[in-house]
């Protein structure tokens, strides 16, 4: 599959989860915000760019994913990120923006390019077999642009935003350009309401600080003119509160304010270079703070330290399960052999979009696929929100607890003891720590979904006593599974081990959805790994189903040929007669 074919699958699969998030917050209570006015407090940039500005009162900072190369950060209101505007669906994102736009490289590298030597150094057209780098990022070079692309995703559940007014001004002595975009609420779909056709503004203070760097503070508000001119006025006075500062350098040891959050593990070059990269970025997220396990990094705004101590111990607890589970030696192994087999090329065949097997392999900017996959692993990062509305604003998919995010390589979840309770804050980390760990084991490699999902949700029902895991269902997914076999309501499991994700995350034609999946595939991994000497009917064969088709994914990269390998000459009807029978 060509590079342009994995871009827009990508992009598919971040609409679905922009129109989940929508879905989602049109079901919350949304809040009655009023007018931001100025707090006390700067947000200040010392070690990049240096300017400071004043954050709306109250309001909490929220980071960027990594991916992000324009956003600064933004601030939440107290609760809901949302201003009503009329009924339940009426409503509209409500968030400030701190937006950057650094030319500066771009423009470097063009006074340095030397177009011959550009032109030796192209690919000869058609050529499949390389290895793709993709960078899933977003980075526009002004305002402009980023609003034309951005405020319809930005402003949540809003659409059709066009450039109301656009007006040269000064502050502090620099040149700056004030805009004022018009949009109107939309539905949770993203396309514009005919019902409800509400008006609603975003206001923008763009600075230009140097050359081919501009800095931007946006907003965004109701826009009926009764309300927009005193949100427009509670905006101009945030945005002239922008000054430039002196650039500091980045001190040279980081505060730590409890030294039982700090336990680095052994010496490891990529940890020392993740931590300062770590550092660096956390320096200029108040409210943030940088956390260290001996295999991990934390990232987290939460206040609660014993909430933090149990989490890194549990980390590191659910981890020395994993690597029981998968031993490091075994994923050397397989790389070794991935690479003697495939001499660093590929297959030679040609990409297809319908062959799975065919697709080159993609790596990730920041991964090096030679690097010993154990290191790389103790560079995983999580990072902890300190409430759902956060988590969410975040980038927290709708409806989800948790997520693994493997284009940025975050783990990310939050502390839900204000929820449903920290129970399943806790279940939530121990299947999406799993997804982390098999992403690092073999080397940025995904299994299918019954093996990746079923096994994040088999670690999921383990208890944990005494600083220890210890195997226990999940009594949630085995009450599914039992109401589905009850009903005579599944997907064969011939067919389920070849779903692809979005098969998986779909109604399959036997009425069965993503949580019956999910159930399915729990049960699924359960029975293969628990079923020796219980299960009726036992196959001594199946026993290396699981290790056979992790081991020729590693080996090959290719998930058809895995699950082929896995389950070569399984009689299909003694196998779901013995699972349904053991599961249901």
């Amino acid at each position: 599959m060509s590079a342009p074919s994995l871009l827009s699958r990508a992009t598919r699969a971040l609409v679905l989860v922009l129109a989940l998030a929508f879905a989602w917050c049109g079901l919350a209570d949304v809040a009655r915000a009023q007018a931001p006015k100025a707090g006390a407090t700067f947000y200040e940039d010392k070690l990049n760019l240096g300017f400071k500005v004043k954050n709306p009162k109250d309001w909490k900072f929220i980071p960027p994913q990594p991916n992000d190369k324009n956003l600064i950060g933004k601030y939440d209101p107290p609760g809901d990120a949302v201003l009503q505007l009329g009924g339940d669906a009426v409503y509209m994102g409500l968030h400030a923006w701190i937006l950057k736009f650094d030319r500066r490289e771009r423009v470097k590298q063009e006074e340095e390019e030397d177009k011959e030597e550009d032109e030796e150094k192209k690919e000869e057209p058609g050529d499949s077999d390389k290895v793709i780098t993709i960078k899933f990022e977003i980075n526009f070079e002004s305002f402009d642009q980023w609003a034309k692309e951005m405020l319809k995703r930005e402003v949540e559940n809003t659409s059709a935003w066009r450039l109301d007014s656009k007006k040269e001004v000064k502050l502090d002595g620099l040149a700056c350009t004030e805009f004022v975009y018009l949009g109107q609420v939309a539905d949770q779909f993203g396309s514009a309401s005919n019902a409800t056709k509400v008006p609603v503004k975003a206001y923008a203070m763009v600075y230009q600080i140097e050359p081919h760097v501009d800095v931007a503070y946006l907003f965004a508000g109701p826009g009926r003119d009764k309300d927009w001119k005193e949100w427009e006025t509670n905006f101009r006075r945030l945005a002239e509160t922008f000054k430039r500062i002196p650039v500091e350098a980045l001190p040279a040891k980081m505060s730590r304010k409890n030294a039982k959050l700090f336990t680095p593990g052994p010496p490891s070059a990529l940890k020392d270079k993740k931590r300062a990269e770590l550092q660096a970025r956390v320096a200029s997220q108040p409210g943030w703070t940088l956390m260290e396990s001996p295999n991990y990094f934390y990232l987290s705004n939460v206040d609660d330290v014993p909430f933090l101590q149990e989490l890194m111990e549990r980390m590191e607890a659910i981890r020395k399960v994993y690597e029981k589970d998968y031993p490091q030696e075994k994923s050397r192994s397989v790389r070794a052999k991935r690479k003697l087999s495939t001499g660093g090329e590929g297959d030679g065949k040609k990409a297809d979009d319908e062959d799975e097997d065919s697709r080159p392999e993609v790596t990730l900017p920041g991964v090096d696929a030679d690097s010993d996959p154990a290191e790389v692993a103790r560079t995983s990062v999580v990072r902890v929100c300190a409430n759902r509305d956060q988590y969410m604003s975040y980038g927290g998919p709708g409806g989800s607890a948790g997520y693994w995010n493997w284009g940025t390589q975050e783990l990310v979840f939050f502390d839900d003891k204000g929820g449903d309770g920290r129970n399943d804050t806790w279940l939530v980390l121990n299947h999406e720590a799993f997804h982390q760990f098999i992403f690092y084991f073999y080397g940025n490699i995904s299994p299918h979904s019954w093996y990746n999902e079923g096994t994040g949700d088999f670690y999921s029902g383990f208890d944990y006593r005494g600083g220890r895991f210890a195997i226990k269902e999940a009594p949630w997914r085995r009450g599914k599974i039992k109401e589905m076999l009850n009903e005579g309501r599944y997907v064969p499991l011939k067919e389920l081990v070849r779903y692809s994700q979005a098969q998986y995350y779909s109604t399959s034609k036997y009425q069965t959805t993503i949580g019956d999946h999910y159930s399915q595939g729990w049960s699924l991994v359960w029975f293969l790994r628990t079923g020796k000497g219980k299960a009726k009917g036992w196959d001594p064969a199946w026993e290396r189903i699981l290790d056979t088709y992790l081991e020729v994914l590693g080996e090959t990269g290719k998930a058809k040929k895995a699950v082929d390998a896995a389950y070569q000459g399984v009689d299909f009807d003694a196998l779901e007669k013995s699972w349904k029978a053991y599961v249901g």
